[in-house]
């Protein structure tokens, strides 16, 4: 089992996958099932191949668009369903996300050349039909409201809410969003 999944597992369910429960977990809940696979297809080998095409199979019964060579640990989805991260960006660790929400390129940023995604820092929380688009930075302890629009920096420790997105600053933006963090040296029992 990927060392990442495990992980991205721990802020789903609280606890690191052991045993048979955890099979039962991955084969019945669509949002680990999706996460199993696409860290499964990370990296360029053969056998990483067949994985991303049952990713792209997988996706397209969702209706979700990525790939997690760019996400960090403990990334979590609320509802894994339609949602959308360009391949170029950069989401760190500890980050959840919502079913509806996008992560992408402006439509100027077109051609392999110059391609700018968002970089996404550490605890941030992308709620219900968020959009984050362009050459965006998105600092840590952030937490993106439904529905908002964000083409713009935001610095840590903000909440974005409204379209177009308004910032206001908050210290523990998302203490009670993201749960089951994975801490720094956090072991496997």
């Amino acid at each position: 089992m990927n060392s990442k999944f495990k992980y991205d597992y721990f802020r789903v369910r609280g606890f690191f996958p052991k045993g048979s429960k955890a099979k039962i977990d991955i084969f019945t809940k669509s949002r680990l099932m999706y996460m199993y696979i696409a860290r499964a297809a990370e990296g360029k080998k053969v056998r990483n191949r067949l994985f991303k095409l049952i990713l792209k199979v997988y996706g397209r019964k969702f209706g979700l668009e990525f790939q997690t060579d760019n996400i960090g640990v403990g990334f979590s989805m609320g509802h894994a369903f339609c949602i959308t991260i360009n391949d170029y960006a950069q989401i760190g660790n500890n980050c959840s996300i919502a079913k509806g929400a996008t992560i992408g390129q402006t439509a100027s940023d077109f051609g392999e050349d110059n391609i700018k995604a968002p970089i996404i820092g550490n605890e941030v929380w992308i709620g219900v039909n968020a959009t984050i688009v362009g050459d965006v930075k998105i600092g840590n302890n952030v937490l993106i409201a439904p529905n908002a629009y964000v083409n713009f920096d935001v610095p840590s420790n903000s909440v974005v809410i409204g379209n177009p997105g308004e910032i206001h600053k908050k210290e523990n933006a998302t203490d009670l969003y993201i749960i089951n963090k994975i801490k720094p040296g956090v072991e496997e029992l």
